[in-house]
């Protein structure tokens, strides 16, 4: 490549005699050197021309240099990848932990566990808006649930999902786990100890919600006294 923009350049010398630019001719050579500099071989981390002045023992111990090198940092990696694997395991079981500390009352508060109730509207399944069957489900604090859907009569029936997502106080529905694009977004009031009903929720989430009626009822913590 640096061969055929020299040969370019000369051309244009040529062509243009002595009504070529100082700055064209300038830029054309800059582009030349840094082409040439960055199109140089390297072996094992050696330039070309280092690598060319080595006798054959040098290269050899070169190239033992650089694999060894080279593995070192494949070591590390895999090191810092099973480290991270580690603390993201750790980190599902304290959440799942937390999650069921809730369900069993043992490290609750008012609001962190939800009765959730849908009907009415449409939803998407199998690629068609339809009317389904009411739902029902309880979500806890941090929790993500698939909520199975069902559309249809006795011999004809469709069924689909419901991703929904509680986290402080804020309930997301028809969402994929880790992407809350286009679900609805219910945040909590103090109304929901007694039950609160909202009419024609929609989303634009995978399910895409039409006027469905949602109703929240945060559930009481009953607390459960450890034996001893």
């Amino acid at each position: 490549m640096a061969s055929k923009m020299a040969e370019t350049l000369l051309t244009i010398r040529r062509n243009q005699g002595n009504y070529m630019s100082i700055k064209v001719y300038g830029f054309f050579l800059l582009l030349l050197v840094v082409l040439s500099g960055s199109c140089a071989p390297i072996h094992y981390g050696v330039s070309d021309d280092a690598w060319g002045q080595m006798t054959d023992a040098q290269r050899l111990e070169t190239i033992k240099g650089y694999n060894e090198r080279e593995k070192i940092r494949e070591l590390r990696k895999q090191d810092e990848a099973s480290l991270a694997q580690i603390k993201q395991e750790q980190l599902n079981k304290k959440h799942r932990a937390h999650i069921a500390a809730i369900y069993n009352g043992e490290a609750a508060h008012l609001g962190d566990l939800l009765r959730v109730s849908m009907e009415g509207g449409k939803v998407r399944i199998n690629g068609k808006h339809r009317h389904y069957h009411p739902v029902s489900f309880t979500i806890a604090d941090g929790e993500y649930k698939k909520v199975p859907l069902y559309s249809g009569r006795k011999y004809i029936k469709h069924t689909g999902e419901l991703g929904v997502h509680y986290s402080e106080g804020s309930l997301l529905l028809d969402i994929k786990e880790g992407n809350y694009y286009g679900g609805a977004i219910i945040v909590y009031k103090p109304k929901w100890n007694k039950g609160k009903t909202y009419q024609t929720i929609k989303s634009d989430g995978p399910t895409e919600l039409k006027n469905v009626c949602v109703t929240i009822h945060a559930l009481p913590i009953a607390r459960h006294k450890r034996c001893r």
